[in-house]
């Protein structure tokens, strides 16, 4: 038996024994210490079913809490990306659902039907947040790339104690998400305000829209600094025509795939995404966008988030950082007269 069956069965093992009671982590980062440390906010056996699970952690229910939810195969250094970037913005309970011990598994299935029992957990740490911390659900906002967008979907489906204001979804995963089944996927019904943004449509993420307000840059695919390769058309992962199709499709498809993490993270530091309200989903796809409307930011934090009304948003982005490319329009705005708080 060679390395590389090893190796495959290692990952098939390991995927068999994840407990999401208990291998799902809780990661919060504040402003009181510093990025290379947080603190787990399960620390007896990491079991989330305990009554009272974080009475003693540094969570502060005077702060606003981000939630944030990777995708599939993500890396740890991420997290690190987006506290640092909410630290730049203020005093924020910044939370780091890690759930690697279930997404690193080469099979993608698994890695899905994961998606249901994690957005469940995560549903029952921020009900324990609010009954023993006094969280305050109008303070949260929920944030998901890929899987985590549904993952997040579905833990505001389950919470009991409130409705979820804001939910960010970053290139929602589209393999074995059916577009009938909002009950399995994150929909616009899950909180008070959506917001999509898509970067591979047709290829790894959700083409249509399904928040309140879809951002599509570059009309959603083939992001600039990408593969100037291009995959028509819905695309299924698990029925690929050979190897080097294959190899092909994942190294253009997760560039783009990846790129929404970089334009959302950026959005919040400086956020230069002017986007142009477009007709509808229609001019998304045939590529000529016609402006049905006034302009908004994409991303951001809470106020630039609720300006975005309801619709279909096209902007250009530029190929590496800074990605923004209204810089100037942003610099001229003034976020307390021109942005609903």
């Amino acid at each position: 038996m060679n390395d590389s069956v090893l190796i495959l069965l290692s990952f098939i093992t390991i995927s068999n024994a994840f407990n999401a009671s208990q291998d799902v982590y809780y990661e919060l980062y504040t402003n009181d210490q510093p990025l290379t440390h947080f603190h787990n906010l399960l620390t007896i056996n990491n079991d989330n079913n305990r009554s009272e699970p974080i009475a003693q952690s540094p969570f502060n229910c005077n702060r606003p809490t981000r939630i944030y939810v990777h995708g599939y195969r993500s890396k740890r250094k991420n997290f690190v990306k987006y506290a640092e970037a909410y630290r730049s913005k203020g005093d924020f309970n910044f939370i780091a659902v890690n759930w690697l011990a279930g997404s690193q598994t080469l099979n993608y299935y698994k890695a899905r039907n994961r998606v249901k029992i994690i957005g469940e957990e995560l549903a029952l740490l921020i009900e324990n947040l609010v009954r023993y911390n006094q969280l305050n659900l109008s303070d949260v906002i929920l944030i998901g790339h890929s899987l985590g967008s549904h993952i997040v979907g579905i833990a505001a489906k389950r919470i009991q104690s409130g409705r979820i204001p804001i939910i960010v979804g970053l290139d929602p995963a589209y393999p074995l998400f059916s577009k009938s089944k909002h009950d399995e996927r994150l929909s616009y019904t899950d909180a008070d305000y959506v917001q999509v943004i898509h970067t591979s449509i047709g290829q790894l993420s959700i083409p249509y829209p399904i928040g309140h307000a879809d951002f599509y840059p570059n009309y959603g695919r083939d992001q600039p600094g990408c593969s100037k390769k291009s995959f028509q058309g819905p695309v299924n992962v698990l029925e690929m025509p050979d190897i080097q199709f294959a190899s092909d499709f994942i190294t253009t498809g997760f560039c783009s795939h990846s790129r929404a993490h970089y334009l959302f993270v950026e959005s919040l530091t400086h956020n230069c995404f002017l986007a142009t309200k477009c007709g509808s989903y229609n001019e998304i796809e045939h590529k000529n966008c016609t402006s049905s409307g006034p302009n908004v930011f994409m991303g951001g934090e809470v106020d630039q988030l609720l300006t975005a009304t309801e619709g279909i948003y096209y902007l250009r982005t530029n190929s590496e950082e800074p990605y923004g490319m209204n810089c100037s329009v942003a610099n001229h705005s003034n976020d307390n007269d021109e942005l609903r708080n």
